[in-house]
């Protein structure tokens, strides 16, 4: 590389004396600078005279008169410099909204509930309709083994696992409780909710009981850094007195506990209407929806619950009715005071077509 660098630079010598040479030759200077010429655009060559450089172009006179500088360019119209199209507002304000959920869960984290739960030490925590609570190791998966078991009947509905406890809801549950002040027992059907101490993986302990009228529909698990909370939604046919005779309607009930360390401490109950379908928690609101069971006047109550206080008491803020039938917790939500519904036919009719409706709710306000 560096001879390929030397013949060039002694190539570029010899031609730079043969161009001296002939220029010398010349019978008499032209006067014409080559930087006049426009097919050649070359540097300013120093003066031999002085040190400052002297550019061999001649310089255009300068111009004088209302014309004599260029027209400013014209000035960007004023108002806003960024637009946003028709879909991203939702997106942004969607996203904010995640942000804020974010900082709420960071303090009181909502869970939904399953009927198994994977731990971090490989093991996997699974309920089983006739086998109750089985703890698989899965740490090997080419050989899973059965390493404890707690014996528990009843349909498994679901299941919250934190830290060394877990959290379990049964139905089709049957079983005696006896009265905390008198020597006698009662015999209950219906739903259940136990709380295991699962530290030894080997041998869970049943450390807390609850009985919950009826069949438990849905639950959830309010995580929070002091305080634990359970909220179960549940459903029961009752028979109610009339002065006409006797009525078979439905009740739904909303419970809530305390989960302390080592026990389950009722602490609210409000009783509602109709069948309850789903329920929608988010930050400080649960929000319970319930058919009415008729197929010719199908209606839907959504009652607004506030679960702000962090020992799980509940209060019912307020109550809608709308018309059709709530699908699922997605199709309700509050955002502010605004209380959105989204309802439909139960059924796949198209007579009766899907509506959504806001509602200013009284979430914000204190109960009358």
């Amino acid at each position: 590389m560096r001879s390929r660098k030397a013949g060039f630079s002694c190539a570029g010598l010899c031609g730079s004396l043969l161009v001296v040479v002939f220029a010398g030759c010349a019978s008499e200077p032209s006067g014409e600078s080559l930087a006049g010429r426009s097919d050649v655009d070359l540097e300013p060559v120093p003066s031999p005279q002085g040190d400052e450089p002297r550019d061999a172009r001649p310089l255009p006179p300068l111009s004088t008169g209302p014309g004599a500088r260029p027209a400013p360019p014209p000035t960007p119209p004023q108002g806003a410099t960024s637009f946003l199209s028709a879909d991203e507002p939702w997106l942004q304000w969607g996203e904010e909204e995640e942000e804020e959920e974010e900082e709420e869960e960071e303090e009181r984290e909502l869970e939904e509930g399953d009927i198994y739960r994977v731990l971090g030490d490989g093991v996997l925590l699974n309920l089983n309709l006739y086998r109750g609570l089985q703890v698989i190791d899965i740490s090997d998966l080419s050989n899973t083994e059965i390493i404890g078991r707690l014996p528990v009947h009843g349909r498994p509905v679901e299941m919250y696992v934190d830290g060394d406890r877990a959290v379990i809801l049964l139905n089709e549950w049957s079983g005696y409780e006896g009265h905390p002040e008198k020597f006698i027992v009662k015999d209950r059907t219906g739903g259940t909710i136990l709380l295991v101490d699962i530290a030894d993986r080997q041998h869970p302990k049943l450390l807390s009981q609850r009985y919950i009228p009826g069949n438990i529909q849905t639950s959830r698990y309010a995580n929070g850094a002091d305080k634990d909370s359970l909220y179960v939604a549940a459903s029961e046919w009752q028979y109610n007195q009339t002065p006409n005779g006797w009525d078979y309607v439905l009740k739904s009930t909303v419970k809530s506990f305390d989960v302390a360390p080592n026990k389950l401490v009722s602490k609210s109950e409000i009783t509602l209407g109709g069948d309850v379908t789903d329920v929608h928690a988010e930050g400080d609101v649960l929000l319970v929806a319930r058919g009415n069971a008729s197929w010719v006047n199908e209606s839907s109550q959504v009652a607004v619950v506030d679960i702000s206080n962090i020992d799980g008491s509940m209060t019912l803020r307020d109550e809608i009715t709308v018309p059709g039938f709530v699908r699922s917790q997605f199709h309700m939500d509050l955002r502010g005071d605004v209380l959105r519904v989204f309802s439909g036919s139960g059924t796949s009719s198209i007579s009766r077509p899907s509506t959504a409706r806001c509602f200013r709710s009284a979430m914000r306000t204190s109960p009358g």
